[in-house]
């Protein structure tokens, strides 16, 4: 069975973690009987410099990325402001890559979208010229936030709609898109998986008596993650108590505001900024923590409180939209959105009853639950049935 995956965003080098689960996502579909490639049409911002050692703009590249095929096109965004424009082109650019992709491979016998816009809206276009079933994979949380546009809103529907399957990342999700689209088509739930890091990683339990207490976040610094909301229920509940620590992994807009924050509540001692960390470093991390905590407004899931329970630590999860769907009392604490009060009593409540909970027998829970055998066999079915139908 020859896959192809068209993701919205994917990592721009290794050490990238922006769409890093659909390229780990890949690298488990691929094998034994999956033969699974990537098309994605990159664009950069017209003062993107970031990434200084770029090259290949303007050209169609093939390259094998942890044994994944992967054609890349990149070029400049010219149109930033006229996001309608900007799709267009990158449709286009996504077609040109797929007719590369089967001169060299021949036609796949399904795609696979993560996110419909615009990747669904490109498979459904392919599907229109030469016929090849897809399935979408809805990731973005623009739908709990209703920043979609009318017209996205009108191209989504449509692609949804031709799609063979429509996955959502977790229950409460899948419901939600359900009724954003008035029902005209059924979502079904298929949770993240683990990737091979995190599966595959040692499990090293911790208890409160060693060293520092440790809480951890590693996210983006804009607005809908609450980084905000998390150090004020930390400085407002651990300030001056030198044992605990909060760490932060990211960056983002909102980096120097929240350096700000941090001086004002007094609480440089305390919390440290870490900077963007590669997927290994971010494991690390969780193993030198006591406790992960997303203090997001908006999430679909959560990747990042799977991992952490994956390997043994207790969570503190805001019910955002993803969470709330697999974290029960075992696994640690759901608290609402945006109250920096009741995290601050959540952080509190871990701290004092860390080692009540069975860090092993949550790790293996985890494990069981989200693994890549179980997702894969899930997967593989649903491919199967797009092909069976089409």
């Amino acid at each position: 069975m020859k896959v192809l995956v068209i993701p919205s965003w994917y990592p721009k080098n290794s050490n990238d973690v922006i769409g890093s689960f659909f390229k780990e996502q890949a690298v488990i579909m691929n094998g034994d009987s999956i033969e699974v490639s990537v098309i994605f049409p990159q664009r950069f911002g017209l003062l993107d410099f970031s990434e200084k050692n770029v090259t290949g703009f303007g050209k169609v590249e093939f390259n094998y990325e942890d044994g994944i095929k992967t054609f890349r096109y990149k070029y400049r965004n010219l149109f930033p402001k006229l996001e309608i424009v900007s799709f267009r082109i990158w449709l286009k650019k996504g077609m040109e890559l797929f007719e590369h992709y089967v001169e060299r491979f021949g036609m796949p016998d399904v795609i696979h979208a993560h996110a419909t816009l615009y990747a669904g809206v490109l498979a459904s276009r392919i599907k229109q010229v030469y016929g090849v079933p897809f399935v979408i994979t809805e990731h973005c949380t623009a739908y709990l936030t209703n920043t979609i546009t009318p017209w996205q809103r009108r191209l989504a529907s449509e692609a949804i709609n031709d799609s063979s399957e429509n996955l959502a990342v977790s229950k409460e999700f899948a419901n939600f898109l359900s009724g954003y689209f008035s029902n005209t088509c059924s979502w079904t739930p298929i949770y993240n998986p683990l990737s091979e890091l995190f599966e595959n990683s040692n499990i090293l339990p911790r208890n409160k008596k060693q060293a520092d207490f440790i809480f951890f976040n590693a996210s983006l610094f804009t607005p809908k993650k609450g980084i905000d909301i998390l150090i004020k229920a930390f400085a407002n509940t651990f300030n001056g108590n030198s044992r605990v620590k909060l760490r932060l992994a990211g960056d983002g807009p909102e980096r120097e505001a929240l350096e700000r924050l941090v001086k004002e509540l007094k609480a440089e001692e305390q919390v440290e900024f870490l900077g963007m960390l590669s997927r290994k470093q971010i494991n690390s991390n969780m193993q030198n923590a006591h406790t992960y905590v997303l203090s997001s407004f908006h999430e679909t899931f959560g990747v990042v409180i799977i991992e952490s329970l994956s390997l043994g630590r207790p969570v503190i999860a805001t019910r955002c939209g993803g969470p709330e769907s697999f974290v029960t009392s075992g696994d640690g604490i759901l608290v609402e959105k945006g109250d920096d009060v009741a995290l601050g009593d959540a952080m509190m409540q871990m701290f004092l009853n860390y080692d009540t909970y069975d860090q092993e027998s949550l790790a293996q829970r985890c494990r069981d639950n989200f693994g890549k055998d179980s997702f894969r066999k899930l997967l593989y079915l649903k491919y199967k049935n797009a092909i069976s139908y089409s």
